[in-house]
């Protein structure tokens, strides 16, 4: 004992009385806490908790210590605040598991292996969006005139989340209305004898639906927009995923953009004033293809696709600046008489040459390129009744997969309530495009991919209101956590609550954050 008097040291004698203290509180408290009393009890430890100077320590010393603090905890009135949005949340989640929000985005901790890893990764997803929304406003003439319009985008874009996730219409892109000459459509699927063959009731749909087969049916029920610009082969793979569709008997109007890049970034400079240059036929231009697309639709769609394959075996040569429009028309003249053995490949050459310098051809690629403009749409970009694809590695296959079994379930229960039929609406592509969430051009604030940003919105009364005075950074983020009361008296807590408290001396890519918890 004179030993360990001798090495006894400020430290070990703090940690002593707190040994102490915390016995003797477990020794003469009364656990025998009538059960009335605790009614009240998780809103009772989230007032303890919420009111602390260390919030996360209190919830650990509530957590680890649940029985011992019973007695203390039963006797604490609870705020009409903290009520009010206890009632919010259990109506908001069911009262169902535990809840963790950056910024209104949610993280899943509902496993005991609760991964930090989203967390920072979604932390660094907010930073970037942050960082493009202040470059996206950069042209308002003020900070205070940047603030009022990203509040009003932002405030906008998570309606548009939260519609979204409760069953919502999603979001689209009305690209058909003042498209006439300016879309080039490979296909109609009411129209054309290739589709002859294929029921012409929609309500085929429903049948397909229960036997799991393709949703094939005389009508355009998908319509898609591909903006291609032809100098890049990569476009052309959105080509091959919808020739993959109509293998497969899946109802899809193919509609092009073939536009250059060059050619739009002129145009947005010279405005509607703007007309294109005549261009040579040393290369093949987007002039040149939408030319031979449109004599090509005049012996039927699978020629017309087969004209974009060949295309992309030229462009992806290596040596594909160098083939000539020459050798593209001659491609062509071939795979035509093949078609068509009547035909002469030197007179095909000749008239398509001659539609090369032809007004009517100009004045539709001037046009799809205004069109690209009004819209916002730039080459490389995919759509499907207005709805924007994302491509994965490249590819848009997995993303139309998806589209195409949200708007089928969509139209079978549009039919299921009778608001559409085999004669209404005309057009079930501009159908689409009216009413809630459509936009008639794009941009990027409205096109986030909402299955990787959900926002959820939290009026909350409790939370400190004035957090940003107590912050210096630019980057602020809220943490808002939300914990069901199995979890207190956890151990899996320990884990979510070390990884939490890192948060508020977190740096995201050498910047200091500004990370506010609420609990």
């Amino acid at each position: 004992a004179d030993r360990a008097d001798s090495r006894s040291s400020p430290h070990l004698n703090t940690l002593e009385d707190l040994i102490k203290e915390s016995v003797n509180e477990i020794v003469t408290h009364d656990f025998d806490v009538p059960s009335w009393k605790m009614r009240s009890l998780p809103l009772q430890a989230a007032s303890a908790i919420v009111t602390s100077d260390d919030v996360l320590w209190k919830l650990r010393d509530v957590s680890q210590n649940l029985p011992s603090r019973l007695s203390h905890l039963v006797d604490i009135e609870v705020s009409q605040s903290l009520q009010a949005d206890a009632a919010y949340v259990q109506e908001k989640f069911k009262g169902e598991g535990s809840y963790l929000f950056v910024n209104n985005r949610e993280i899943d901790i509902s496993h005991a292996t609760f991964n930090i890893f989203k967390l920072l990764q979604t932390i660094r997803h907010e930073q970037a969006a942050m960082m493009d929304l202040h470059e996206e406003l950069s042209f308002l003439p003020s900070d205070h005139a940047k603030q009022v319009v990203a509040e009003a985008l932002m405030t906008a874009k998570q309606n548009e989340d939260i519609e979204k996730t409760d069953g919502g219409t999603p979001v689209r892109f009305d690209v058909a209305r003042g498209g006439k000459g300016a879309v080039f459509y490979v296909n109609n699927i009411e129209t054309d004898a290739e589709y002859g063959s294929w029921p012409t009731s929609l309500r085929s749909l429903l049948y397909s639906m229960k036997g799991g087969g393709s949703p094939t049916v005389r009508r355009n029920v998908f319509t898609a927009l591909l903006v291609i610009d032809p100098t890049n082969p990569d476009h052309f793979s959105n080509v091959e995923t919808m020739i993959r569709l109509l293998y497969s008997n899946i109802p899809v109007r193919v509609g092009l953009l073939v536009l250059s890049g060059s050619d739009l970034e002129d145009c947005i400079k010279g405005g509607e004033k703007w007309v294109s240059q005549p261009s040579d036929l040393k290369g093949l231009t987007a002039s040149h293809l939408l030319t031979i697309l449109n004599h090509a639709s005049q012996h039927g769609s699978m020629l017309t696709f087969n004209v974009l394959l060949i295309a992309k075996d030229l462009m992806k040569r290596a040596d594909a600046s160098k083939n000539s429009v020459d050798h593209f028309l001659s491609n062509y003249a071939r795979a035509l008489v093949s078609v068509n053995p009547r035909l002469v490949e030197a007179d095909i050459i000749r008239e398509v040459k001659k539609m090369f310098s032809s007004k009517e051809m100009q004045e539709r690629y001037d046009a799809s390129v205004k069109f690209a403009v009004r819209k916002g749409v730039v080459p490389g970009m995919s759509f499907l009744n207005g709805r924007l694809l994302s491509s994965n590695g490249g590819s848009i296959l997995d993303s139309v997969m998806s589209v195409l079994q949200e708007e089928q379930t969509l139209i079978a229960m549009s039919l299921m309530n009778g608001d559409i039929n085999d004669r209404r609406p005309r057009s079930l592509y501009l159908s689409f495009l009216k009413g809630k969430n459509v936009y008639e051009k794009y941009h990027s604030i409205l096109a986030k991919n909402s299955d990787e940003e959900t926002y959820v919105k939290i009026p909350l009364h409790t939370r400190i209101p004035d957090f940003s005075l107590h912050v210096e950074s630019e980057l602020v983020f809220i943490v808002d956590i939300f914990l069901s009361q199995d979890l207190l008296g956890s151990g899996n807590l320990e884990h979510f609550l070390e990884s939490v408290a890192d948060l508020q001396s977190l740096n995201v890519e050498g910047d200091e954050c500004g990370v506010k918890l609420w609990i």
